[in-house]
């Protein structure tokens, strides 16, 4: 081989490697040329931005370069620096994590999905508007990837039922099995619009349900953990979370579902072939409605596990949204005494704790049952075990999120945000509608190529800093950016719901840029338009709260002791 090919083999299997060792070094000049702490917390975070952004080291290990990096450069101690990874809003994520599996451990989330399903209809269309409902609201308590993947083979199959029966097809070329070696195969056939339109609204519902509430994707609990890291007396609540982000979300996803109609599935346009191609009968109708009560059929009675797991699941929330609900005094409030804090994560553990106590079985209470046939022949596992859990917990964001508050702290502690505020002083004369509408753009761009919580642990301290030097409160700049960071539509990298429905139906990119342009600008005008107006009668946007940094431990609050 030529030393031309040679060399492009090398940088196409050793490419990460040489990035590793190159990109730092060209980074030193950074703190080399003006040594001082906050130009070494400068070096630190670029560095980690290029890794995250390259994925040349593995995202949750390149999480883990504050803890070398912060004690050895003087910015953060250790004890400081390897705190920031287990905090209050870690354990929110992780408990809250590990109730959505307790809720896919019992199969609610189907039950649930099927039975919204019936109630809607059967026809394409109304099961198209079930699907979006369905994965729409799940993903507000459950990952967004979890959602899509439960998703996927329900709808998948019930398109193959409709498919039996003459309505629509899945792929524009079918073959039959034994033909499959010789021509086009699942991973080649292109599928339909029709079917393009009710996989790209499950992907795009999964993401816009998941910014409902706070649990519901991992950006938004990272930005809870840097709020509230860098304005230590300033709390993100989930009662005003919900005020306005359910409102965004149903908003948005009507406007999408409207969209994907109009591009994939005929809408207003009767005589085109999308609409002809679902244009069902009585018959087909009555037939998709078969499938659907034969599968809940199949699943029999509401098990106990399943009811269960669905009151703690409605527990855990009556308990987050009515902690102090503002409006009037929540629980936290009547019950716990004066100078002791409860977070959400207070509530989330406990109910944690009842599902590992409470067995998934009723037959434990027959013990001393003089029948025999009732006694328990072994021990009942809990509503969730912890094998279970291990395996499916999102260890890599939980350190991605400790990373993004090590960086807030080393910011903060090193004088780097002080130094940015100075820098950004003239900002001062921007109107707060301006800023609000820039740092959201900016959001919505970025996280098109990289993952929602990398784009939210770079982006929000920096906001943290321009809401200082603009004189607005910080969330109205780091809220709807946070949002911001899940409008991840237009490719298969920007967000794994993308990427499952992608590889799926072999979706090609293009139909994802396409509709996900549309999207986009759909969500970015639906936020300001909610953000704009309504976050105003919640607090007051037009001043920086002066006791935001009221309650900070005076040993971390100093600049010169960074």
């Amino acid at each position: 081989m030529s030393f031309k090919n040679n060399l492009w083999l090398a940088v196409k299997f050793y490419w990460k490697a040489v990035f590793i060792i190159i990109y730092p070094l060209l980074l030193l000049p950074i703190f080399l040329i003006y040594d001082n702490i906050p130009n070494r917390c400068i070096y630190v975070i670029v560095l980690m931005a290029g890794l995250w952004i390259t994925e040349a080291l593995p995202i949750p290990i390149t999480s883990f370069i504050p803890i070398a990096f912060f004690p050895s450069m003087g910015i953060l101690d250790s004890r400081q620096t390897v705190g920031c990874y287990i905090t209050e809003p870690t354990i929110l994520l992780i408990a809250g994590y590990m109730l959505a599996l307790a809720v896919q451990c019992s199969n609610l989330q189907l039950r649930v999905s099927l039975h919204i399903i019936k109630m809607i209809g059967f026809s394409p269309r109304k099961l198209h508007v079930g699907f979006t409902c369905v994965t729409m609201f799940i993903s507000m308590w459950i990952s967004n990837t979890a959602t899509t993947a439960l998703m996927i083979p329900i709808v998948f199959t019930t398109l193959k039922e409709l498919q039996e029966h003459g309505i629509g097809r899945i792929y524009e070329e079918e073959v039959p099995e034994e033909q499959d070696e010789e021509g086009p195969g699942e991973q080649t056939r292109r599928p339909t619009r029709s079917t393009m339109g009710f996989f790209i609204t499950i992907a795009y519902a999964a993401s816009i349900g998941g910014t409902g509430y706070l649990t519901g994707n991992a950006s938004n609990l990272a930005y809870k953990g840097i709020y509230e890291t860098t304005y230590p007396n300033l709390k993100v609540n989930s009662g005003h979370w919900l005020l306005l982000c359910v409102p965004f979300m149903l908003i948005t996803t009507f406007l999408t579902f409207i969209w994907i109609e109009l591009l994939y599935m005929g809408l207003f346009r009767p005589n085109s072939s999308a609409a002809q191609e679902f244009r069902a009968s009585t018959e087909d109708t009555l037939a998709a409605k078969t499938y659907i009560e034969e599968k809940l059929r199949t699943m029999g009675w509401i098990s106990f596990h399943e009811i269960a797991v669905a009151i703690c699941f409605v527990t855990a929330i009556l308990l987050w949204v009515l902690r102090q609900p503002q409006f009037f005094p929540g629980w936290a409030d009547l019950w716990v005494s004066s100078g002791t804090t409860v977070k959400d994560a207070t509530a989330a553990i406990a109910i944690l704790l009842v599902i590992f106590l409470v067995p998934r079985t009723v037959k434990c209470f027959y013990i001393f049952s003089s029948e025999e046939e009732k006694k328990p022949t072994s021990h009942s596992n809990g509503l969730l075990t912890w094998k279970y859990a291990l395996r499916r917990l999102p260890w890599s964001l939980i350190f991605v999120i400790g990373a993004a508050f090590a960086i807030a702290e080393g910011s903060h502690k090193s004088g780097l945000s002080e130094r940015m505020t100075r820098d950004l002083e003239g900002m001062e004369t921007y109107s707060p509608f301006g800023v609000l509408a820039v740092s959201a753009l900016v959001a919505t761009v970025m996280t098109q190529l990289t993952t929602n919580i990398a784009v939210c642990v770079m982006l929000i301290p920096i906001l943290a800093t321009v809401a200082k030097a603009t004189d607005v409160h910080p969330q109205y700049i780091m809220w709807p950016s946070t949002i911001a960071c899940s409008f991840a539509y237009l490719f298969p990298v920007s967000t794994p719901p993308n990427a499952l429905i992608a590889s799926h139906i072999n979706l090609p990119t293009i139909e994802l840029i396409k509709a996900g342009i549309g999207v986009a600008i759909i969500s970015y005008l639906v936020l300001l338009l909610i953000f704009a107006v309504f976050l105003p009668f919640l607090m007051d946007i037009n001043k920086f709260p002066l006791d935001a940094y009221m309650g900070l431990d005076a040993g971390i609050t100093t600049t010169e002791e960074g």
